[in-house]
C-alpha cells in the first residue's frame, strides 16, 4: 500500500533466488523501477521448482521505505486443501535412479534408487504407493494437512559429487474458510431518502501467505440496492418501508468456500411524520351536548416518535388555538359552542418542519324523539294518532308514519319479544318518515316496540299492541281415525290458530261438549272433548266445525270398530 502524502514517484522491484544472488531486471540493474502508479510488472524467464524472494518499496521525494519481502516458487501445478483434510499431491519427474521426494521443509519423504523406493520417513503422515513400477509419477498423499505442510514439494536429484538439481514440484496450499464477516453501516440513523452504505469484510488464512483469497461477498435481507467493488452494498433513497430491514452477509473464496453468516444490522432510518391518522378514525363525529368527547388518539408513522399538538377552531373563528401537547383529545361535558374544527399536528423532534396535520369536524347532536305516530293499511297524511293498540287482519300491509325530530337521521328498528326484523326502510319528508312494515302473522300478535336511533347515547321507542286477527287454521290431531271398541270413552284433543278466541262445535248430535284451552300465547289454542261409544250405531264419522268472527274451519274424526282395517 502506497501512501497517498508522500510525494511517491517510483515503485522499486528486487528479485532474488534461494542463494540470495541478485536476479538482474533491468540493463544489468539488480532492481526495476516503474513509474507510479503502475503497480504491475512481468518478469520472463525463472526457473521452474525455484525459490525466490521479491521485494518491493516506495520512492518518494522527501522519503524511501523499507523493502516489503515476500517469498515464493515457481509451479505450474498447484494443490489446495482445507486444514486438517487430506490431500493428494502428483506430478511427473525425467529422473529414475538416484533422487529424494522433499517436503518444503527440506525433509526427504522417500528416497529412489535404481527404480526402487526407499522408505525414509516413518509415521502416516505421507502416504505413497511403495510397489510402483512408475518411480517417475510421484503420488503422495498428505493427511491432516496444516499450516506447516504448505509450500513446495519437489523431487531432487543426488549423486557422488552432491550435485543437486530440481526436477519437477507443485505448491500445497493449506487454506481455512473465510472468517466470520464483519458488517458496517456508514449512518447508523439516516433520513429517508438518504443513500446508505453497509461494508462487509472478512479474512482467509492461507499458508503460503502470498497465495491471495478473492474474496467476494453476498448480502441478504436487502430486495433492493447494489453491490459496489464486490464488497459494498449502496442503498439508494432509503424509504419508511426499510425500517426493520435486517442485513447480513456471507464471504465466498476464490475455491468456493463460504463464511459462517455475520452478525445482522437492523437498519432504523429516521422518517415521518407520516400517514397520520385518528383512532377512532374520524373525519366527522357527532357527539350528544354535554356528553364526552374521545379520547381521540392522534397516531402518525414517525422514527423517533414524534410531537404531538391538539389545536380547535370554533364556529365564526379564524385562528387555531392550542388545547394540548398530547396525542389523545378529550373534552368532557361538551357543549355546544365547543363545535368547529379540531386539528391533531404532528411534528418531527430532529426537525420541526417536518410536520403534518389532520383535522376532525365535530358536531354536537341530540338524540332522537318520536312526536308522533301513527298506523293504519291506508296513508293518510291529513291524520295522526298516538294509540297504543291497533287491531287489523293479517291480510293487510300496514303503514307506519312518523313524526321524529332528530339529527342526524335515525334508523328505524320494529321488533318484538317473539320477532327481531332488520332495520326498515323509509321515505323522508321533513322530520316526517313514512315506512312499511313486513307481513305479520295473528301468531305475531303482541306487544312490538318501534325504535329510533342514531348512534348517539340516548333514542327514543314507543311500544304498541298489535292485534292480528285470522281464521282457526293449521288444526294439529294426533289421531283422525281411531279404531275401539263399545263402551269406550275417546279422548279427543286438538290443537289450532286462532284470533280471536274460536268457537267450537259438533256437526254430528254427540252429547259431548267442546272445551277451548289458551295456549302459552293467545293465538294458540288447545281444543278437547269426548266421545262415548254405547253401541255400534256410534260408530263413523264426526264432523267438528272451528269458527270465529272471521271464519269457520271444519276438521272430521272416524271412529271404527277395533279389528277393522278401512
Amino acid at each position: 500500500m502506497i501512501p497517498s502524502n508522500k510525494g511517491v514517484m517510483w515503485s522499486r522491484i528486487q528479485l532474488n533466488d534461494s542463494k540470495d544472488d541478485n536476479v538482474f531486471l533491468d540493463s544489468g540493474r539488480p532492481f526495476k523501477d516503474i513509474p507510479f502508479p503502475h503497480s504491475s510488472f512481468e518478469i520472463a524467464n525463472l526457473k521452474m521448482c525455484s525459490e525466490y524472494y521479491v521485494g518491493v518499496k516506495f520512492i518518494g521525494q522527501e522519503e524511501i521505505s523499507e523493502y516489503t519481502i515476500q517469498k515464493f516458487w515457481m509451479t505450474n501445478t498447484t494443490f489446495t486443501a482445507e486444514i486438517y483434510q487430506n490431500v493428494t499431491l502428483s506430478w511427473r519427474t525425467s529422473w529414475t535412479e538416484f533422487f529424494d521426494v522433499m517436503t518444503p521443509n527440506g525433509v526427504a519423504i522417500y528416497q529412489v534408487q535404481f527404480d526402487n523406493i526407499i522408505r525414509n520417513i516413518a509415521g502416516t503422515k505421507f502416504i505413497y504407493d511403495l510397489m510402483t513400477l512408475d518411480v517417475s509419477t510421484i503420488n503422495i498423499t498428505v493427511t491432516s494437512v496444516v499450516k506447516t505442510d504448505a509450500g513446495l514439494y519437489r523431487s531432487r536429484e543426488y549423486g557422488y559429487r552432491n550435485m543437486i538439481i530440481d526436477n519437477g514440484c507443485c505448491i500445497l496450499v493449506v487454506t481455512t474458510k473465510p472468517e466470520n464477516p464483519v458488517l458496517t453501516i456508514d449512518h447508523k440513523h439516516p433520513f429517508v431518502h438518504d443513500n446508505i452504505t453497509f461494508t462487509c469484510t472478512s479474512t482467509v488464512q492461507r499458508w503460503p501467505r502470498y497465495i491471495p483469497s478473492n474474496l467476494s461477498y453476498q448480502y441478504f435481507g436487502n430486495p433492493r440496492g447494489y453491490i459496489n467493488n464486490n464488497k459494498k452494498l449502496i442503498l439508494n433513497k432509503i424509504t419508511q418501508s426499510d425500517k426493520g430491514m435486517n442485513i447480513s452477509c456471507q464471504a465466498t473464496d476464490d475455491l468456493g468456500k463460504v463464511s459462517n453468516m455475520s452478525q445482522s444490522i437492523v437498519l432504523d432510518p429516521y422518517y415521518g411524520p407520516d400517514m397520520i391518522v385518528l383512532k377512532p378514525e374520524y373525519t366527522v363525529i357527532n357527539v350528544t351536548e354535554g356528553t364526552l368527547l374521545g379520547p381521540i388518539h392522534c397516531n402518525a408513522d414517525c422514527n423517533p416518535k414524534c410531537i404531538f399538538n391538539w389545536e380547535v377552531r370554533v364556529q365564526r373563528t379564524k385562528h387555531f388555538a392550542l388545547i394540548n401537547s398530547n396525542h389523545n383529545l378529550t373534552v368532557s361535558d361538551i357543549k355546544k359552542n365547543q363545535a368547529g374544527t379540531y386539528r391533531c399536528s404532528a411534528i418531527h423532534p430532529y426537525n420541526i418542519t417536518m410536520r403534518r396535520g389532520i383535522d376532525l369536524v365535530v358536531n354536537v347532536q341530540y338524540y332522537p324523539q318520536i312526536r308522533e305516530l301513527w298506523l293504519s293499511d291506508k296513508i293518510r297524511t291529513d291524520e295522526w294518532s298516538n294509540a297504543t293498540i291497533y287491531c287489523f287482519s293479517e291480510d293487510v300491509n300496514l303503514k307506519l308514519r312518523l313524526r321524529i325530530e332528530s339529527n342526524p337521521d335515525p334508523e328505524l328498528v320494529f321488533s318484538s319479544s317473539l320477532i327481531k326484523l332488520h332495520p326498515l326502510r323509509y321515505t323522508k319528508r321533513g322530520n316526517e318518515f313514512l315506512s312499511e312494515l313486513p307481513p305479520l302473522k295473528c301468531e305475531d300478535s303482541g306487544n312490538f316496540t318501534i325504535q329510533a336511533r342514531n348512534g348517539i347515547e340516548y333514542g327514543d321507542a314507543r311500544t304498541v299492541n298489535l292485534m292480528i286477527y285470522c281464521k282457526p287454521r293449521n288444526v294439529i290431531s294426533d289421531f283422525k281415525k281411531i279404531q275401539t271398541e263399545v263402551k269406550r270413552t275417546e279422548d279427543i284433543v286438538m290443537q289450532l290458530v286462532s284470533f280471536p278466541k274460536p268457537t267450537v262445535d259438533w256437526t254430528r248430535t254427540t252429547g259431548f261438549i267442546w272445551m277451548v284451552q289458551e295456549d302459552r300465547y293467545d293465538y294458540k289454542y288447545r281444543i278437547y272433548s269426548s266421545i262415548h261409544i254405547k253401541s255400534k250405531d256410534d260408530f263413523g264419522e264426526y264432523g267438528i266445525r272451528i269458527c270465529n268472527k272471521l271464519g269457520c274451519v271444519t276438521e272430521n274424526i272416524t271412529l271404527t270398530f277395533e279389528g277393522i282395517i278401512l
